[in-house]
């Protein structure tokens, strides 16, 4: 089947709000003023109730081919009647909601799918029932009320609940998988010399100069002398002096010394340990709270024995102490022996998923990502301050997933602003769960206190998510976005990259933010914020990505193949792109003369 060019793609939101309007009178309670759908009517019925982009992957991009969206409206006008009931029950019960004098949570997240429950069983609430119907559905949300804000506030807001999850957090924190280096002494075989990737364009690989390389003799490693000052290391300038085993197993199997500016050279001295990366699974020793119990390759990790817990001590909201002899090991062996994540052979995986994902391929691929547990070795290798093998300068590698060098342990938390939400890892369990309960569908996710606990344990995995296929999609996701060159001409290496790439150059702002790059003194402009966005893509997509991912995980949604794949990827920077569309615009309100009436009519068309 011949790939249907962008022009022919209608946003999905256009889709809805005309087929809505078509529906004609009878559903004010569910629209706005101009009559477009309400926010949380597109979020809370018409997508999941209505629509059902699940079962129909047609349907759950932001982009919808001409049969996609033929569906699509075919779908909300027959279910105008029903939609229309909604509306009226929507407004009953707001009316007994006063009556009971009932004021906690917000009435749409509150009874928009119930309502569309009510009209589906009930009809039209016009029978003589109907208000004790709708009293009953009303007490019912209210005696429900475990999946609000409010409640996750009342629930770590209780001083023995605290110190029960500071508790679990410290522990899940302490068993993490993190990766094992090998023995300490290990002297494996000596293979060739290999040189691996430098950073640049996704897909380019070029040799690296080793001229400036210093690498920690195999003998100070082998004696644990991590820490040796570098006037005790003897630096290897010769390039041919530069030797690593070959490597055995998993992604991660390139050692990286510092070298010049900008480059990676992945190097290490003869003699030395390998340093493939493997995960270990098994929960660290009980022991007595005094006690640290050593984990392979000199990482010491402080365990935990039962009952060790003192319930009657200070409620703590920090991150769980990690004791500065751990910390010292772990940065010690990390840095003798940084890692590059993600590997070549991950890096040449992730672009043939993103090479065939766009017309449905890449399932190969996809799936052997996902059974190698591809996406939680990167994600347990950042623990440990891996070295960026992303392909892009610049481009850290955790891509703006924190706003540290490693993610730091959870904290439990007091409170949450939408508008000031660190990075996705730093965030505490209760900013975790703040987003999923202030996210569409939160009716179907557990109780609070579940959720919470589920929160614990997923705010120590890697990558702060617990099902690999949505590990894996990030991984991919990221690879997407570190290879996005929307100011750029050439075309990209994948054709996931030139799809998305084209739909941006089309952008009047993306013009004007290119001149910004090579005009001096544009950079200082109203605009230099928007280029720089645009030469950095990955923050804002990413973490955007990780969002989705989140929630997902939260209702047990694993992505199944590379259509589903595909469909997230594409909708996530789409979703970029319209946020970008609003701030040129809100950059244009500010330019505009007072009177005038008229902006800079270069970017007047984003």
């Amino acid at each position: 089947m011949p790939e249907i060019p962008d022009e022919r793609l209608r946003p999905r939101s256009q889709v809805i709000d005309r087929a809505w309007r078509a529906l004609g009178p009878g559903l004010e309670p569910l629209s706005g003023p101009d009559g477009a759908p309400l926010t949380r009517t597109v979020k809370l019925v018409v997508l999941p109730l209505v629509l059902r982009p699940v079962l129909r992957p047609d349907l759950a991009g932001d982009l919808l081919t001409a049969r996609a969206a033929d569906l699509a409206a075919g779908l909300l006008l027959a279910d105008g009647p029903r939609l229309v009931a909604t509306a009226r029950w929507f407004a009953l019960l707001k009316k007994a909601r006063r009556a009971l004098k009932v004021v906690e949570g917000n009435p749409q997240d509150l009874y928009f799918q119930r309502c569309f429950e009510l009209a589906t069983e009930h009809g039209d609430p016009r029978g003589p029932g109907a208000e004790e119907v709708a009293r009953a559905a009303v007490l019912e949300a209210a005696d429900h009320g475990g999946r609000t804000v409010a409640a996750l506030r009342e629930h770590l807001s209780d001083p023995a609940r605290a110190r029960t999850v500071a508790a679990a957090l410290t522990h899940a924190w302490k068993s993490r998988p993190l990766p094992a280096p090998p023995a300490p002494n290990t002297r494996p075989s000596v293979g060739p010399a290999a040189v691996a990737d430098t950073p640049g364009p996704v897909g380019a690989s070029t040799p690296t100069d080793t001229s400036a390389a210093t690498v920690m003799p195999a003998s100070a490693i082998a004696s644990g002398m991590a820490g040796t000052s570098a006037s005790e290391v003897t630096p290897v300038t010769d390039a041919s002096a530069l030797e690593v085993a070959p490597a055995s197993v998993g992604p991660f199997s390139s050692v990286v010394a510092p070298g010049a500016a900008g480059t990676s050279t992945p190097a290490v001295a003869s003699g030395t340990a390998d340093v493939s990366v493997s995960i270990s699974t098994s929960a660290p020793a009980a022991a007595s709270a005094s006690e640290v119990a050593p984990a392979p390759g000199g990482i010491s990790t402080p365990a935990v024995a039962p009952g060790t817990v003192d319930a009657s001590a200070p409620v703590s909201m920090s991150a769980p102490e990690v004791t500065p002899a751990s910390m010292d090991s772990s940065v010690s062996a990390a840095a003798a022996a940084p890692v590059v994540v993600p590997g070549a052979d991950v890096r040449a995986l992730a672009d043939a998923v993103l090479d065939g994902c766009p017309d449905g391929g890449g399932a190969e691929a996809f799936a052997e990502l996902v059974d190698g547990a591809r996406g939680g070795a990167l994600g347990a290798a950042l623990w440990v301050g891996a070295a960026s093998g992303w392909g892009r300068v610049g481009a850290p590698a955790h891509l703006g997933l924190t706003a540290a060098a490693v993610p730091p342990p959870p904290a439990v938390g007091a409170g949450a602003s939408t508008t000031a939400l660190p990075a996705p890892l730093d965030r505490s369990v209760y900013e975790r769960v703040f987003t999923l309960l202030r996210a569409p569908g939160h009716d179907d996710l557990p109780p609070v206190p579940e959720l919470v606990d589920a929160e614990v344990a997923r705010a120590c995995a890697p990558l702060g998510l617990t099902e690999e296929s949505l590990r894996v999609a990030l991984l991919v996701g990221g690879r997407l976005a570190v290879g996005l060159d929307p100011l750029g001409r050439d075309a990209g290496p994948t054709a996931a990259h030139r799809v998305v790439d084209r739909r941006w150059r089309r952008e009047s702002s993306v013009s004007r933010a290119r001149r910004a790059t090579v005009d001096p003194a544009a950079e200082q402009g109203p605009f230099a914020d928007l280029a720089r966005a645009l030469r950095d893509p990955w923050t804002a997509y990413v973490r955007r990505l990780w969002a989705r991912l989140h929630g997902r995980d939260a209702h047990a949604v694993p992505v199944s193949d590379t259509a589903e794949l595909w469909a997230l990827l594409d909708g996530i920077a789409y979703s970029v792109l319209r946020d970008h569309r609003a701030r040129v615009r809100a950059v244009l309100r500010s330019l505009t003369v007072p009177g005038d009436g008229a902006a800079d009519a270069s970017g007047s068309a984003a």
